[in-house]
């Protein structure tokens, strides 16, 4: 779910006319390689900039959101037109404009613009020299993966720092429902702002395995359900999240596990049908 948080601060960056969502992000950083320097902020919010899955190397060693972009951030050279791609790269490419545009740590951004303005005590961005009170452990047998139900779950071993923007946010239940109630009462994003982006479409295709079209923040969902609800999934190593909610915002379902037991696509949809 980190990914909505970073999509909501480059919009509130939008709304202050300190970027557009049609700027190159080469603008912001000027370091990026050459074959991406025509990627826009609105294809890395979308998932269409091209570029590659980053390697399961990106997450074995620390490594800032400035060297994650100099050491990871390369186009997709078998693929001739940037279709839809959902990755990580785009959101750490996205966490490193923040930085560049604010000259401030993302931490502190995602802080500043939502955390402290929310009341979200208990949410924050992951980061390895600091001790977390009650923090949980992700535990994962990549049962939705290459694995099976009955292998033993094990914790792993990555730097989870390393995913920024993409991935690093920890929270809990009641915090993510105050963020819901945020855009529901437009203190983060104005009425504006959020019809035109977050809950708007921004691509024509309906995407099976993302179960929705992208909007800037969300996938719409208007096939699997009986009305229309806006979906924000994730999975890391065993954390494992879940928010489904309407377009007003009044029937939320927020679920969020550390363990691979549970398939929660199908459990987030018993819930949310359940009332």
């Amino acid at each position: 779910m980190t990914k909505l948080f970073t999509a909501i601060l480059v919009l509130q960056l939008v709304e202050k006319g300190q970027l557009k969502l049609d700027d190159r992000a080469a603008s912001y950083l000027p370091d990026l390689p050459v074959a991406c320097r025509a990627i826009t902020i609105r294809e890395l919010l979308t998932h269409t900039s091209g570029l590659k899955n980053e390697p399961v190397k990106a997450y074995q060693a620390a490594y800032s959101t400035a060297e994650f972009v100099r050491n990871f951030v390369a186009k997709d050279s078998t693929k001739q037109v940037a279709a839809f791609n959902y990755n990580n790269v785009d959101y750490i490419v996205l966490t490193r404009v923040l930085e560049m545009v604010t000259k401030k740590p993302f931490a502190a951004v995602v802080q500043a613009a939502i955390l402290t303005p929310l009341q979200m005590h208990d949410s924050g961005v992951i980061a390895e020299a600091r001790i977390i009170p009650r923090l949980a452990y992700g535990y994962h047998n990549y049962t939705f993966g290459n694995g099976s139900a009955k292998d033993t779950l094990r914790n792993d071993r990555r730097y989870l720092a390393n995913y920024a923007g993409a991935g690093a946010l920890y929270s809990t239940t009641a915090d993510l429902y105050k963020l819901v109630q945020g855009l529901k009462a437009h203190t983060l994003l104005s009425a504006k702002t959020s019809a035109e982006y977050l809950l708007k479409p921004q691509q024509a295709n309906f995407l099976d395995y993302a179960r929705g079209y992208p909007t800037i923040g969300f996938f719409y969902n208007d096939k699997m359900v009986a009305h229309p609800i806006l979906e924000r999934r994730g999975s890391i190593d065993g954390f494992n999240s879940v928010l489904l909610t309407d377009k007003d915002f009044t029937k939320v379902v927020i679920i969020l596990t550390n363990t691979d037991q549970a398939d929660l696509e199908k459990f987030g949809d018993k819930v949310y049908n359940a009332f």
